[in-house]
């Protein structure tokens, strides 16, 4: 009589949770998930702590639950429900719950065909969205929500997942508009999704992703910004001025690589032009005060460049319409003082005005012409001959290959190339 096997429970038995088994979420059948989902939704309420291994096991099922939804009514109410989940948990298990999602979907988001893509993307929004609605409600906890976003966007667990990072960076800022619900966004939520883009641009090495946030956040933001005849209200919490401030501060941190440098000042120098635009005209004194510390954080770090090359180095997107106009005049040749040895007029700088033709090499020429002599025959058959002789030439060639008897087109026994030995 064989050894009686040890009782397998549920990864939850203990903490004495109805739910039989995490594999009843991934069930084919649609009454099991869903009575498995409210189960997982009472044990998340009442349950004071939980374990990382848990919720990973258990976000296993939960995205085979959502695997096997059909229909875009009941995946849109899956989506719902499964952002919300921890609505009622402590905070500590909404963070750990969240992030628990985010690794499973960049662990699962390669193997994700097409015919499926479109309701994850459906899920990943309603979770960004529940997210910045906790992040408002729990405004002491923003360093947590933070690691959370920057986990996701970031993406240093699986590089396979980087249309995850792209589809967040798209749909960020309208997922905290959507979360406010027509209302101004919290000032919390809205210090959440500006710090997290900013700290991504300067953590990430992926230009691509730097642009998506450009485009989804900050252009979008400035758009909003923009709008005629009144701004948003959603951006009611939003000074332009100081976010060009404090972008361009942190543009001049030292360590701060030259591409992700180079973008914030030009975000720095947009959301200044924004500003001057609110104002009507009355924040010049804030344009010149911003380009003095522009050229003077690019200065504390271009300085040896700046020596080199004889010439004033601003940050991107720093010159103003009365330095450009000072540009174009000594372009014009005001500034034009001295001349190399040629005799060609130079800027100060030592930029030539006239273009530098380029240099063009072509291929030598191929012999396409048989070597003539002792040993060999016929250089060229007589039929390839006609293509380039004159038309008067070549009715002579026809008639000889006429009184000949041969067929035009084939070469005689004594046109074939041998070789032959002298």
């Amino acid at each position: 009589m064989g050894r009686a096997r040890p009782e397998r429970r549920s990864l939850v038995a203990d903490r004495g949770v109805p739910l039989h088994h995490p594999r009843a979420l991934g069930s084919t059948d649609f009454h099991t998930r869903q009575t498995a989902v409210r189960d997982l939704a009472a044990w998340l309420s009442s349950s004071k702590q939980c374990s990382r291994e848990d919720l990973l096991q258990l976000w296993k099922g939960l995205f085979y639950a959502f695997w096997h939804s059909d229909q875009a009514d009941v995946q849109a109410e899956l989506a719902h429900q499964l952002a919300g989940l921890p609505s009622a948990a402590p905070l500590q298990v909404k963070m750990l719950y969240y992030e628990c999602f985010v690794v499973t979907m960049q662990r699962e988001w390669f193997g994700i065909d097409k015919h499926r893509l479109d309701k994850f993307l459906l899920l990943v929004r309603r979770f960004l969205i529940h997210l910045f609605q906790q992040a408002s409600e729990d405004r002491g906890q923003s360093e947590g929500w933070k690691a959370v976003l920057l986990q996701l966007l970031v993406n240093k667990n699986d590089p396979a997942a980087s249309g995850l990072s792209y589809h967040a960076a798209d749909i960020l800022f309208e997922s905290a508009k959507e979360a406010a619900a027509e209302e101004p966004i919290p000032k919390a939520a809205l210090t959440l999704l500006l710090n997290t883009s900013c700290e991504t641009i300067l953590q990430t090495n992926k230009q691509l992703l730097v642009g998506r946030l450009r485009r989804g956040v900050f252009d979008a933001i400035a758009e909003h910004l923009d709008d005629e005849p009144a701004p948003d209200a959603a951006l009611l919490h939003l000074d332009a001025s100081e976010l060009s401030a404090d972008l361009l501060a942190l543009g001049a941190q030292p360590g701060v690589v030259s591409k992700s440098r180079k973008a914030l000042y030009e975000l720095s120098h947009a959301f200044q032009a924004v500003a001057a635009s609110q104002h009507g005209g009355t924040g010049h004194a804030e344009d010149m005060k911003l380009d003095q510390q522009a050229g003077s954080l690019s200065d504390k770090h271009c300085s040896s460049s700046a020596a080199d090359h004889d010439m004033d180095v601003h940050p991107a997107g720093a010159a103003t319409s009365t330095d450009l106009q000072t540009l174009s005049s000594e372009v014009n040749g005001s500034s034009l003082k001295r001349r190399d040895d040629s005799g060609t007029p130079q800027l100060v700088g030592g930029h030539s005005l006239r273009p530098v033709p380029k240099k063009v090499h072509f291929a030598p020429k191929r012999n396409l012409r048989q070597p003539e002599g002792p040993g060999y025959g016929s250089p060229v058959p007589a039929s390839k001959q006609q293509q380039h002789e004159p038309p008067q030439q070549q009715m002579t060639q026809r008639a000889r290959v006429a009184t000949s008897g041969q067929k035009p087109g084939r070469r005689s026994q004594g046109s074939r190339l041998r070789r032959v030995s002298v």
